[in-house]
């Protein structure tokens, strides 16, 4: 009998792990869906940062498929996968951290999961798939991520991979994801910080004076398919903080780039962020890229020829979903002339038996006082 309890009690608390597990996430407020129900509904994100190293572009990318915008109620843990990876890289990875939730790896087992030692090749790519377990119970209590999550509002959460590389230089690559906190909904709402609206970052911050390159949303990005025709125009905002003056930078949009096979994809010409009717129908990526570079002069603080970028890269499908579009822009005034219309004809010649009585062929009126030109003082008589 005691054994049928053990038994009974180990599958209850299974079932209902189970059962937690599969329960849909709150997504606070978005346009297109209340609730993730399952986790292959999840967005994928893509922060990368590049840093030109001995004339070579190395690549670090901190990747996630994460549930951007649900509520996080009190004990709420949430698991998310998460993938490193290096591109022609002659350095490796020291450090990964998270002050909000924990990082453990599929296929290597560092001693101290902070310091996972990842080494790159510098011919090719190098990927490490792990979880990132974000759990509302750690913070510093600041209520201001990543740091600490709000207790009432829109709070965010980052994942941060360390590249050092062989001459010393370092990159650090910051993925901030947002998430909407109901810890404490009794208490009033808080903005987020910084004021950033809804904010999702990507940010590259390299050794030198380049400062924190970042590139943001401060509003919803699409989470669902998107209707063939339907656009979203949240703004995407670029800027370097805490740079050295002398150096500006220049977004570029790509559509579908595969830059490790060469591909920088399809300059996006649209004027809208999200536009299914330039990008056409399937899964694509948007690629929203800050870039700063130096020539063979470069300003003082900054090395000679040397690049950095800062790349965010959404992904989002086209062609399935209803159709929520904007109106369309206005059309760009024209360079040539209007067309003259012609003059308006003439009013009818009308002839007069006396000073208050009119005709026009067969048509009478009267009018009061002598005729107006444009005949608002008279009536016509209607026809017998």
């Amino acid at each position: 009998m005691q054994m049928k309890r053990l038994a009974f009690s180990v599958w209850l608390v299974v079932f209902s792990a189970f059962s937690v597990a599969a329960q849909p996430l709150a997504i606070h407020a978005h346009p297109q869906k209340a609730t993730y129900e399952s986790p292959a509904e999840w967005p994928f994100l893509s922060d990368q940062c590049h840093w030109m190293v001995g004339g070579v572009l190395a690549h670090t990318h901190v990747e996630m498929s994460v549930p951007i915008y649900a509520e996080l109620t009190p004990g709420m843990k949430l698991t998310i996968p998460v993938t490193f990876k290096l591109f022609h890289t002659a350095g490796r990875i020291t450090t990964i951290w998270s002050e909000l939730g924990t990082i453990s790896y599929d296929t290597v087992h560092p001693a101290d999961p902070i310091y996972p030692n990842l080494v790159g090749d510098p011919s090719g790519v190098s990927t490490w798939t792990g979880t990132w377990t974000l759990d509302t119970a750690r913070g510093n209590g600041s209520n201001a991520g990543p740091f600490g999550f709000s207790p009432h509002g829109w709070t965010v959460a980052r994942v941060v991979a360390r590249t050092v590389f062989p001459d010393g230089t370092s990159t650090d690559t910051f993925l901030s994801v947002p998430f909407y906190s109901m810890l404490h909904p009794e208490v009033p709402e808080l903005s987020a910080p910084e004021n950033a609206g809804i904010p999702l970052r990507a940010a590259c911050s390299p050794t030198g004076r380049w400062g924190a390159m970042i590139t943001e949303f401060h509003d919803y990005i699409p989470i669902a398919p998107m209707g063939l025709g339907e656009i979203w125009n949240p703004e995407v905002f670029t800027y370097s903080y805490g740079a050295a003056a002398g150096v500006s930078g220049t977004l570029d949009r790509r559509l579908d780039p595969d830059l490790h096979n060469g591909i920088v994809g399809r300059e996006i010409t649209s004027p809208f962020t999200f536009d299914t009717t330039f990008s056409g129908l399937g899964v694509h990526k948007f690629s929203f890229i800050w870039d700063e570079r130096t020539d063979a002069t470069p300003p003082p603080d900054f090395p000679a020829n040397g690049q950095v970028d800062s790349l965010l890269v959404v992904n989002v499908t086209a062609g399935d979903g209803p159709v929520i579009s904007l109106p369309p822009p206005p059309p760009p005034p024209s360079s040539s002339p209007s067309p003259t219309l012609p003059p308006p004809p003439p009013p009818p010649d009308w002839t007069t038996f006396t000073p208050t009585f009119q005709h026009l062929g067969t048509r009478i009126r009267i009018c009061d006082g002598l005729p107006q030109a444009d005949g608002a003082n008279c009536l016509e008589l209607a026809p017998k």
